[in-house]
C-alpha cells in the first residue's frame, strides 16, 4: 500500500519519489480527486465532517468491535492518552492505540480494498447519525485489514502523519497545484482542471466571492530588519 511504503521510508526525497510513481505510472489518465482527498484529507471539503475526534472514535470502536465497556481493550481505546503498561510506548497516539487493538481482531491481509470502496465507507461515516456510524464502523472493520484500517482512521482524523507535507504533495501532482489551491479552496476543482501534469495553468485571476487563503506574510523582527528586507 502506499501509505506503509512512504511512512517506512525516512528520506523526503524516496517519499515524494513514490509519490511521484503512484501519481505517474499507477494512476495516470483517470480522476485524481479519488485518491488526492484521501492523500490531504485536511483539504477535502466535500466530503461532510465526520463529527469524531480520538476520543469519540474511540467509543464508536468499541461499539463496533462490540467488545464489552470494562475489557482491557476497551479501557485502552478509551484511555488512549493514560500511560503504564496499559498503552505503553503508544500512549497519546490514537491511531497506534487502536491498532494494537484491531490486529487481534483483523488480517493483515487485504480483502482488495479499492480507493472506491474507501471513499464510499467514507462518504457514509460522514453522513451517518450516531447510532448509523457505528453500523458504518463495523462494516469498514469487517471489509479492511488492520493496515487499511489505521489509514482509515488517519484520514477520519485527517492527519497521515506521512511526513508529506501539502506544499510537497501540491509540487508532485502539478506545478501549477497549490497556486491554484490557494486561489479556490478546492481540492475537487484543482484535480479537474490539473489532471495532466504537461499542461500549465492559463492565469486566473480571483473571483469576486471566491474563498481564497490569506498569503501570509513572514514575521520580521525588528525594522532594521524589516527596511532590508524592503530594500532586497
Amino acid at each position: 500500500m502506499l501509505f506503509d511504503s512512504i511512512e517506512r521510508n525516512s528520506k523526503p526525497g524516496m517519499k515524494r519519489k513514490m509519490l511521484r510513481k503512484f501519481l505517474n505510472e499507477y494512476y495516470q489518465g483517470r480522476d485524481y480527486y479519488p485518491a488526492m482527498r484521501l492523500i490531504l484529507p485536511a483539504l477535502d471539503k466535500e466530503r461532510n465532517s465526520y463529527g469524531m475526534k480520538q476520543q469519540m472514535l474511540a467509543k464508536c470502536l468499541v461499539d463496533a468491535l462490540g467488545v464489552a465497556k470494562d475489557s482491557p481493550d476497551a479501557l485502552k481505546l478509551v484511555g488512549w492518552r493514560d500511560g503504564g503498561k496499559k498503552n505503553g510506548k503508544n500512549t497519546g497516539n490514537f491511531v497506534l492505540v487502536a491498532v494494537e487493538v484491531l490486529t487481534r481482531r483483523q488480517s493483515e491481509t487485504s480483502f482488495g480494498l479499492t480507493l472506491e470502496d474507501a471513499n464510499h465507507l467514507l462518504d457514509r461515516l460522514a453522513a451517518a447519525e450516531k447510532q448509523e456510524n457505528i453500523m458504518v464502523m463495523r462494516e469498514m472493520i469487517n471489509k479492511t485489514s488492520w493496515k487499511e484500517m489505521k489509514w482509515m482512521l488517519s484520514i477520519i482524523l485527517k492527519d497521515l502523519h506521512l511526513g508529506l507535507g501539502e506544499k510537497a504533495v501540491f509540487a508532485d501532482f502539478h506545478p501549477d497545484a497549490e497556486h491554484l489551491y490557494n486561489m479556490t479552496m478546492d481540492l475537487k476543482g484543482v484535480c479537474e482542471k490539473l489532471h495532466d501534469r504537461s499542461k500549465r495553468l492559463e492565469r486566473q485571476d480571483l473571483t469576486i466571492g471566491a474563498v481564497a487563503r490569506p498569503q501570509l506574510a513572514s514575521r520580521i523582527p525588528n525594522v532594521e530588519q524589516a527596511w532590508k528586507k524592503v530594500r532586497e
